[in-house]
């Protein structure tokens, strides 16, 4: 998996040096809903999850042809916590864990000669998985997994706005074993595009 992240991050920057296109830099900021917690039957926490998460994301993009746009990004993901969950000796809610994903980004925009501009973008990279709560009595080790996310959005002058689909695979390192804990959710982001 690695090798392919690192090969596809040295054909998108041989790409953008040889483009002649605009080169940006987005920042966003985005608040999570509708999460969900893929697990094992035995995990000591629920698949749904309580308030949102929030995260803060910087993407640097070259125009490698008309309206179509290659990058990457990293982000700090701060992600929402499960309902119920197996901390000390009691259920209560618990953040399972948060993510730093680098990744690669494509997106491409519709130029219909209006003041918006609709897009599409997709998101590919490695998801660095950081320990949340306490679970089962201690802290947990995470392992790192794959990230992803597609969406959509709008352009408005330099401002930003898209929702999007993103999924960031881990599994956690307990006491009675490694369980999956792959975190999924919709969300809302806001930003603002700086042209280089």
């Amino acid at each position: 998996m690695k090798k392919v992240l690192i090969g596809l991050t040295a054909l998108t920057m041989a790409t953008s040096v040889m483009a002649a296109g605009r080169t940006v830099v987005e920042t966003r900021v985005g608040g999570s809903f509708a999460g969900a917690y893929k697990t094992e039957s035995d995990s000591a926490w629920d698949k749904k999850t309580s308030g949102i998460g929030y995260e803060v994301a910087v993407e640097g993009m070259q125009e490698v042809s008309d309206n179509f746009f290659l990058g990457l990004g990293v982000a700090y993901q701060n992600h929402a916590k499960s309902k119920n969950a197996l901390t000390d000796t009691k259920i209560e809610k618990a953040q399972i864990f948060k993510s730093v994903p680098v990744y690669l980004t494509a997106k491409y925009q519709f130029d219909l000669g209006l003041e918006f501009v609709p897009f599409v973008k997709a998101n590919l990279g490695y998801s660095f998985n950081l320990k949340g709560d306490k679970l089962m009595g201690e802290k947990q080790k995470m392992e790192n997994g794959l990230y992803y996310a597609v969406g959509a959005g709008v352009d408005y002058n330099n401002f930003v706005m898209d929702l999007s689909y993103q999924v960031n695979q881990g599994k956690v390192d307990s006491v009675i074993g490694k369980l999956k804990a792959d975190h999924s959710r919709v969300t809302l982001g806001l930003g603002y595009r700086f042209d280089l």
